[in-house]
């Protein structure tokens, strides 16, 4: 037996084939929002974590594009470089902790802002 999703791409296929416009299989695969994935790198020297943060989650849900759709896939890539030198204001660098969990009883760990970009990784 063939799968139903088969069976219901098929036919789209089969009516774009078939229809008389010739943009009609463009105009449907824009209509689903197939837009080309694109990539942006981000140079974070001298900028601010949290505006750098939240630029970069906004591209990465295709919110920055004038085709986003809520329940579909439009993010880009993005890659950022020289992270190491991102800035953080007022005392962050001191009171800021990053915690994570072993996954163990009691294992919760922190470590401050500081020490984090000082350790090798």
């Amino acid at each position: 037996p063939i799968p139903l999703c088969a069976l219901a791409v098929s036919a789209l296929d089969l009516w774009l084939s078939l229809s008389s416009e010739p943009s009609a299989k463009a105009k449907m695969q824009k209509f689903m929002g197939k837009s080309p994935v694109s990539w942006h790198v981000v140079d974070a020297k001298g900028m601010v974590l949290g505006r750098l943060a939240s630029k970069v989650a906004q591209v990465i849900n295709g919110k920055n594009k004038v085709t986003f759709t809520p329940h579909l896939n439009n993010s880009d890539h993005v890659v950022i470089v020289n992270a190491r030198h991102v800035v953080l204001t007022g005392q962050k660098w001191d009171q800021k902790l990053y915690r994570h969990h072993t996954g163990y009883p009691g294992g919760l760990k922190e470590e401050p802002a500081k020490r984090l970009m000082t350790r090798e990784l």
